[in-house]
């Protein structure tokens, strides 16, 4: 989810984008909605909102359910989960997310292990998350669009066996139902709290697929027992939506763009007017621009309305047609409009038949809130969103009609042309033929009877040129008629288009002492505003910081109050970044970070100031990611790894600063990552792989930290089979089988070891399949479904281990089949 500022004063409606937490101060008409979801997430763990497309609901969650949970000391976590071939397991994706929202919110969070698990992560017993007040926090996790695991997570069978292991997973840590590896392994058991922990998870998703979570309620058993349906909105919500920016709109002018918007017969009760807040946020900003094409100052007025009501839908139609295939617009005109001009539908597959209509299209189209998907009776269907936009369409349709007929009558009028110069030209040989007839007379009178045939021949010819004349004529005269009735058509259409009904969040002690004033507002009272999202009052304070600082410089040498004049300038950056405001924040970062930098030079060997160095490139890094600046961030990020790969080294006991290293690691992935970096992404795995390889060797009798450098091994697989370098990554996928071969081993009865050894002969396989090494292929994916069928048969009502053996049952019955046909 973003967090980049969309609006401002003079564009307070953002259109079909969704509302971010920077846009909160302009997120309006969702107050009762906010305040419920509220209630429920305090209520219990899991809370599930969901509703029709195009009601909202990530910018409910974004703009206004995140600043007010951020104000009750919890730690909001987007996640949209990626479901992709090759993308990272969906556990990590989880991992990964609340790294990343801890580490743009400041907070101090335990750093994962590879390969843990969702619950074993939360009840690992040292971990906690800690806000820069050092207050412990409540992680909120939310699945945005959860309904895609039940689609794009359904796609392949691969993908539905990792979306199903993932649902247990959640499950387990939803439900606090320790691992079932972990309940047959109680002397690793011991380093877990098996009590209650501080967590939130939401589940977001689209009303049609409600029906999905009735195959996973047995592993939530308080699935839908806390949950909201969002509904549109009516007449006084959509007030508070146009009200945001009622300096733009003259006066009066509100009701009758809600109307509009929701397509309302004039004598319509205000109680009775529904509206889909997307389609009133289009609106909203469509007239905004073309208030600003008359300038700052002007105003949204009746006659603006009343000469855009009819544009608005039609450019915004137009606009999201015009780069896609003409056969893409006569599908959404002829299948998803009936003759008289209402919504219709079309299954998804026989859309999929229609020329121009890709799977990819139509997801476009979705996104941008023309068309919808539907399922009915299992059955997905495509249609067109509102009834607002059906006129308009109906009127597309009858304009193309129109054109088509024109072009069909031209096509018949040069039809009819040619026919008539062909007569003319026969006409000519007419003409000749007479001609020679005439003077064949001239050669005697014994010749008469021939030429008497010959006059019949000609005279015949005359005759079928008069004909054909007389047909030409007709067509032309049909054609004329065709194009008159077409330019009838096309002003018919023209009047029914002209004639269409339009519907559219304390006070400050004192202290005695100037220091310890500034050191009260620079940290404890910052800290509480921060918590209330005050960015006015904390932007105030630090005014006040900064302007104490400027007026008492510190004194030579004085390298604490250096350090607390550099604090401040972070927490201008902290209060501008959060305000969406990113040049100016990267430049409060630098100038804090040219102090640090020559603190750092000037103590070396202070391992704090080394540290608040990193954590500085770290924030300058942050900035320039969300400027799209990648060179600069990673040069940035790498800055801060030079310096957590030293202090890691000075202290590799110290679990801080490991996980600093471990943090930093990942802002390098992440980068490479959205650079397409596959290398880099192998190389900082690789330098993962080595910490672990390290530790394992130091410990070689851990079995937590084999299991760890197993795991480090196959992620490094991973990546080398996404670059097709199958050699090295089979190497790597045995070297991982080879530690879960001696750990199974040692402990047979080890389930989850169990399962870990069955995973690693899975991937061996998978990489000999590849390299058309059929049999060896073959041998690892018996040696899998061997373990899986006896893991299935030890706990039957385990439906992970079901599904993993069934899967295993359908590789290896794949590979029989291959080797058959070979």
């Amino acid at each position: 989810m973003s967090t980049t500022q969309l609006a401002d004063q003079q564009h307070p409606w953002i259109g079909l984008a969704p509302f971010t937490e920077s846009d909160c101060e302009f997120f309006a008409g969702r107050g009762e909605e906010i305040d419920e979801v509220l209630r429920l997430v305090r209520r219990d763990t899991l809370t599930l909102l969901y509703g029709v497309s195009g009601l909202g609901k990530t910018s409910l969650l974004q703009a206004g359910l995140f600043p007010a949970l951020r104000a009750e000391d919890y730690l909001p976590v987007p996640i949209r989960l990626d479901h992709v071939d090759g993308a990272a397991p969906l556990a990590q994706q989880v991992l990964s997310a609340i790294t990343k929202a801890s580490d743009t919110a400041g907070v101090e969070a335990p750093a994962p292990l590879p390969g843990e698990t969702l619950w074993e992560y939360f009840h690992r017993e040292s971990n906690h998350f800690w806000s820069p007040r050092n207050d412990i926090v409540t992680p909120f996790l939310v699945f945005d669009q959860f309904e895609e695991c039940f689609t794009l997570g359904r796609e392949t069978s691969g993908r539905e066996r990792r979306g199903a292991a993932f649902i247990t997973e959640l499950a387990d840590l939803v439900e606090n139902r320790p691992p079932a590896a972990l309940r047959g392994d109680p002397q690793r058991a011991r380093d877990f709290s098996f009590k209650p922990r501080p967590l939130r998870v939401l589940l977001a998703m689209r009303e049609d697929y409600l029906a999905e979570l009735d195959r996973i309620r047995s592993q939530f058993r308080a699935l839908g027992q806390n949950r909201l349906r969002l509904l549109p909105m009516g007449m006084p919500q959509a007030r508070q939506v146009i009200e945001l920016g009622a300096a733009l709109i003259a006066p009066g002018v509100e009701n009758r763009i809600v109307r509009f918007v929701a397509g309302s017969v004039a004598d319509a009760d205000d109680g009775e007017i529904t509206v889909a807040p997307a389609l009133l946020s289009l609106v909203l900003q469509q007239l905004n621009e073309r208030r600003l094409e008359q300038g700052a100052d002007a105003k949204i007025t009746a006659d603006l309305l009343d000469l855009q009501q009819k544009k608005i839908f039609e450019d915004f139609y137009l606009r999201t047609l015009k780069p896609l295939d003409p056969g893409v617009r006569t599908f959404i005109e002829d299948r998803l409009l009936t003759a008289s001009g209402y919504r219709n539908s079309c299954a998804l597959d026989d859309a999929l038949s229609c020329p121009g209509v890709t799977q990819p299209v139509l997801d476009e189209l979705v996104n941008s809130r023309l068309l919808a998907y539907e399922d009915r009776h299992h059955v997905r269907r495509v249609e067109i969103t509102h009834d607002v936009l059906a006129p308009v369409i109906r009127a597309s349709r009858d304009s193309r009609i129109s054109r088509e007929a024109l072009a069909k009558a031209e096509q018949q009028k040069a039809e009819a042309q040619a026919k008539e110069r062909a007569a003319r030209k026969q006409l000519i040989v007419v003409g000749i033929l007479l001609i020679l007839a005439v003077a064949a007379a001239f050669f005697g009178w014994f010749e008469n009877g021939r030429a008497n045939a010959a006059r019949d021949t000609a005279l015949a010819a005359r005759s079928e040129a008069d004909r054909q004349r007389r047909e030409a004529l007709a067509q032309k005269t049909e054609a004329e008629r065709q194009r008159g009735e077409a330019q009838k058509q096309q002003v018919a259409a023209e009047a029914a288009r002209t004639s269409a009904q339009q519907s559219r969040n304390n006070a400050v002690a004192a202290k005695r002492d100037a220091d310890e004033l500034i050191n009260f507002m620079q940290y404890d009272l910052s800290d509480r505003l921060k918590t209330v999202g005050r960015l006015d009052m904390m932007d105030a304070i630090n005014g006040r910081i900064r302007k104490y600082h400027k007026d008492h410089p510190p004194e030579a040498g004085d390298a604490n109050a250096l350090r607390e004049q550099t604090v401040s300038l972070g927490q201008r950056g902290d209060i501008l970044r959060d305000e969406g405001k990113l040049e100016p924040a990267l430049k409060s970062y630098r100038e804090g970070l040219a102090i640090f930098e020559e603190l750092a030079r000037q103590e070396p060997g202070n391992a704090g100031l080394q540290r608040d160095l990193s954590v500085t490139y770290n924030k300058v890094g942050d900035v320039q990611s969300a400027q799209g600046d990648l060179a600069g961030a990673l040069k940035s990020y790498r800055e801060s790894l030079v310096i957590r790969e030293k202090l890691a080294n000075q202290e590799p006991g110290n679990a801080g600063l490991q996980r600093d290293l471990s943090v930093t690691y990942n802002k390098v992935g992440d980068v490479q990552s959205a650079q397409g970096d596959l290398a880099g992404a192998l190389k900082s795995s690789r330098e993962s792989l080595a910490i672990f390889e390290k530790l394992a060797n130091q410990e070689p009798g851990n079995a937590g930290l084999q299991r760890d450098l197993s795991v480090t091994y196959n992620k490094v697989g991973d990546v080398q089979s996404a670059q097709s370098d199958l050699a090295d990554a089979l190497k790597s996928y045995r070297e991982s089988l080879a530690i879960r071969e001696k750990l199974a081993k040692q402990e047979p009865r080890n389930a989850g070891l169990q399962r870990d050894l069955s995973v690693s002969y899975n991937k061996v396989g998978d990489v000999q399949s590849a390299q058309g090494d059929l049999a060896g292929a073959l041998k690892s994916y018996r040696e899998s479904l061997a373990i899986f069928e006896k893991l299935a048969k030890q706990d039957p009502g385990n439906a992970g281990w079901q599904a993993d053996l069934a899967f295993s049952y359908w590789r290896t019955g794949t590979m029989l089949g291959r080797s058959a046909l070979d």
